[in-house]
């Protein structure tokens, strides 16, 4: 049967989705991904707070984890029975929900069809897999401020998640919210790449937020991908970028009309 799952484990939760065959599923994100499996398990309990019967305990964690996933720790490989998953069930005290296979406009749900479709730059159908416009969060580091000279101030993320897949370079619609926002909103449009315009050598993901110009520097925020733009492009000069970027924000900001 073909089928994927969803499990929520206690202290830790694992995302199961999408699918291969012979009921067997493939992981979207497992926890922990490295090769330092008991040390990683016994950090993230303590973290938790959920280290509640003490180093003992913590080693039945870790070794009823290290059996489960050593097969995937150790070849690189992204499926487990789903009977192994209920056998372990009750010692690890969490759930499995068995889902049948999902289909969106006449295709199959799958994480590997998702990322190939944010790399391939197709956010709409990205996000028609998902369900919901696809995000991460950065935390806002200073830049060389020369946005700012040409009336684009942007907020340089640094990505938190290390593995978290950020679509292909470009220019993409957006839209941000977090704490240093108060939470609210906010329209903005995102460049990827490495700014051949300016001489960049290392890329770089910097978001102008539409309507808002205060100091958020050292804070998080959430970007939501909406829709891509265009592709990097190198023009004379910053005259010529400003112009570019005048008429970006104006073709990001009818894009954003459709997701209110």
């Amino acid at each position: 049967m073909v089928a994927c799952a969803k499990v929520t484990v206690v202290p830790v939760t694992v995302k199961l989705s999408s699918i291969k065959s012979n009921n067997i599923l493939l992981f979207e994100e497992v926890l922990p991904t490295n090769n330092n499996i008991n040390n990683s398990l016994c950090e993230i309990m303590s973290k938790n707070g959920s280290d509640k019967g003490g180093k003992n305990n913590r080693h039945n964690y870790t070794k009823i984890y290290t059996e489960l996933f050593k097969s995937l720790i150790n070849k690189n490989i992204k499926e487990i029975e789903v009977e192994l998953l209920k056998k372990y069930s009750n010692q690890l005290n969490f759930e499995v929900e068995e889902i049948n296979e999902q289909i969106v406009d006449g295709e199959i749900v799958s994480s590997t069809h998702i990322r190939n479709y944010l790399l391939e730059r197709d956010i709409q159908k990205a996000n028609s897999l998902l369900g919901y416009a696809y995000f991460f969060e950065g935390f806002i580091v200073r830049g060389n401020q020369i946005g700012r000279t040409i009336g684009f101030p942007t907020a340089n993320l640094h990505i938190n998640d290390e593995e978290k897949l950020i679509p292909a370079n470009g220019v993409y619609a957006v839209k941000v919210t977090g704490a240093c926002l108060a939470h609210q909103i906010y329209n903005g449009m995102m460049n990827i790449g490495v700014r051949p315009t300016v001489d960049g050598q290392k890329k770089v993901i910097e978001v102008n937020i539409f309507h808002f110009d205060a100091d958020i520097y050292e804070n998080n925020i959430t970007v939501f991908v909406y829709d891509y733009i265009r592709g990097e492009v190198k023009f004379e000069g910053l005259e010529g970028l400003k112009a570019q970027l005048n008429q970006d924000k104006v073709t990001a900001a009818n894009l954003l009309k459709q997701y209110p």
